[in-house]
């Protein structure tokens, strides 16, 4: 009895989706053009957001290998993911260099790294005034987009050039004064970002001064704020390079910070006001 009211009620659903349904419109097959920076040129069509190509179109065996190492170390996979991307078909591949390439060119029209870096630059010289932080959030809510979206030479590039310094620094401000949450917050986010990668994991283990800053965090208001140093803190801890002792070093380090008699306080804290317990710890 169920299953034919069931039945019934999603066959009204579709016939209702039917008669709103516009009337089909012929699709338009574009060809576009993507020029490579190796001189490289080659026309691929664009149907329906998607790419095809004509695999009389591959190049030798040679280039395309070649073209393909390189996309895999731009992408900075695991062995295992590797392998998996290694078994692929030629045009499978040719098409995922070729996607790699026309994300290259759209970066380049957009704000690239170095601009971030300025940008940076400029927040840990002089922190941002009140009026000033929504515009500051916005550009480094940008720049964790790009670090989690572009490729490994971005992020390797952002890490020689003191991105992970100068984000820091403003971590730290951003405890000093009202509103420095809005800041904060996106900071936070960068960092989750640069985990993506062996390098920014390995940069931001390595800096003891970006983990007590990550710590101390928590000692902000902001729900999001606790929520982003926590999720950052638990994924450094699960690697294996020394991850685990790194962040209860920096746990330790941050008590005076978080104004706590014991180690994990703060945390503890909070989880009894969020759930409404009776227990005292101050």
């Amino acid at each position: 009895m169920i299953e034919d009211f069931m039945e019934r009620a999603w066959s009204c659903l579709n016939k209702l989706k039917a008669e709103k349904k516009p009337p089909d419109r012929p699709r338009e097959n574009s060809i576009t053009t993507v020029t490579f920076s190796s001189g490289l040129t080659d026309s691929i069509s664009k149907r329906s957001n998607y790419l095809t190509l004509d695999p009389a179109a591959l190049p030798e065996a040679d280039e395309l290998n070649e073209a393909f190492q390189k996309l895999l170390e731009e992408l900075d996979l695991s062995p295992e993911k590797r392998q998996v991307m290694a078994g692929q078909s030629d045009e499978k591949k040719w098409l995922m260099v070729i996607e790699q390439n026309i994300r290259k060119e759209k970066a380049q029209q957009s704000a690239t790294c170095d601009n971030f870096l300025q940008v940076l630059e400029e927040y840990a010289r002089t922190f941002p005034e009140k009026y000033s932080l929504p515009l500051a959030s916005q550009n480094l809510e940008a720049l964790s987009i790009s670090l989690r979206t572009e490729s490994f030479s971005y992020v390797q590039r952002f890490i020689e050039q003191n991105g992970v310094d100068y984000l820091t620094t403003i971590l730290h401000r951003s405890r000093n004064g009202g509103g420095g949450e809005l800041v904060a917050i996106p900071i936070l986010s960068c960092f989750k970002a640069l985990l993506n990668s062996t390098a920014g994991r390995a940069c931001v283990l390595d800096s003891s001064d970006a983990l007590l800053a990550i710590t101390g965090a928590l000692d902000l208001h902001n729900p999001r704020c606790k929520t982003l140093s926590l999720e950052i803190l638990s994924g450094l801890c699960v690697v294996p390079e020394g991850g685990h002792q790194a962040v209860l070093k920096a746990l330790t380090e941050a008590m005076a910070i978080l104004g706590e008699r014991t180690r994990f306080q703060k945390i503890v804290d909070d989880l009894h006001r969020e759930h409404g317990s009776p227990r005292d710890t101050e």
